[in-house]
């Protein structure tokens, strides 16, 4: 599927907005650069342990899960990527003007002020955001990569100790029926309902992000059919 690139000097990402229909996003993230270094001090090795050499691989192996699940975190990681998509529409992928000579912290500011002003917008339009696991992952990973690198957040996007119920809407808590023990990851709705499949790059979305051109294409294809089947269980689940 055809993807919009941003010109730089866009405020938001779509040329304009639909006012029929919701506005899906999703994010793909990695370790941050540089990556806080791993505290060995925090983690302590089996008791009883002897042998140097065994012991020097667990650590190792705790830097290895370290550097894997840091992309996970806002503290460890950033923002890679920000994925929209409106319906009858093309999706958008918002990588902060990546390949423009950019600095990292330059792209993750300009992803967010993107994301910002496109919730001012939506607010001002009644429009809702709509997202998969977004108030658990994506809002909390965006509000404090906000805070570290001055970007302002909107009210009230962020009050009171939540995001804006109004405007943004979790999907994960439609598919659970609202109960949270019965809540699904998107490949697992995805494989319920029939489908696409979502792929397992997310695993390894930054080494491919930052790999040969044919690997950072692949991810950006993972990234759009992120999106992109988050609005198809929306719609096969007669969310919106």
């Amino acid at each position: 599927m055809t993807t919009e690139v941003i010109p730089n000097e866009h405020v938001f990402p779509f040329r304009e907005l639909c006012c029929q229909h919701g506005i899906f996003f999703a994010s793909e993230t990695g370790p941050d650069h540089p990556l806080p270094c791993f505290d060995r001090e925090s983690v302590s090795p089996p008791k009883g342990w002897k042998d140097p050499a065994k012991i020097e691989n667990w650590y190792i192996g705790k830097e290895e899960a370290y550097t894997e699940k840091a992309a996970l975190h806002p503290e460890t990681g950033r923002i890679l990527c920000i994925q929209y998509y409106q319906r009858n529409g093309t999706p958008v992928l918002d990588d902060g003007g990546r390949g423009n000579g950019k600095l990292h912290g330059e792209l993750e500011i300009a992803m967010l002020t993107r994301f910002w002003e496109t919730y001012k917008a939506a607010q001002s339009l009644l429009i809702n955001m709509v997202g998969f696991n977004i108030l658990r992952f994506d809002l909390p990973f965006f509000i404090k990569r906000s805070w570290k690198l001055g970007v302002e957040i909107p009210h009230p996007a962020y009050a009171g100790n939540r995001a804006d119920a109004g405007i943004f809407r979790d999907l994960i808590l439609h598919v659970g029926c609202g109960n949270r023990d019965q809540e699904m990851s998107l490949a697992a709705i995805c494989r319920f309902l029939g489908l696409p499949e979502k792929g397992d790059e997310g695993k390894r979305f930054h080494k491919l992000w930052f790999g040969t051109p044919e690997e950072h294409m692949q991810a950006r294809q993972y990234a759009i059919n992120d999106v992109l089947l988050t609005a198809d269980v929306a719609t096969a689940t007669q969310f919106i």
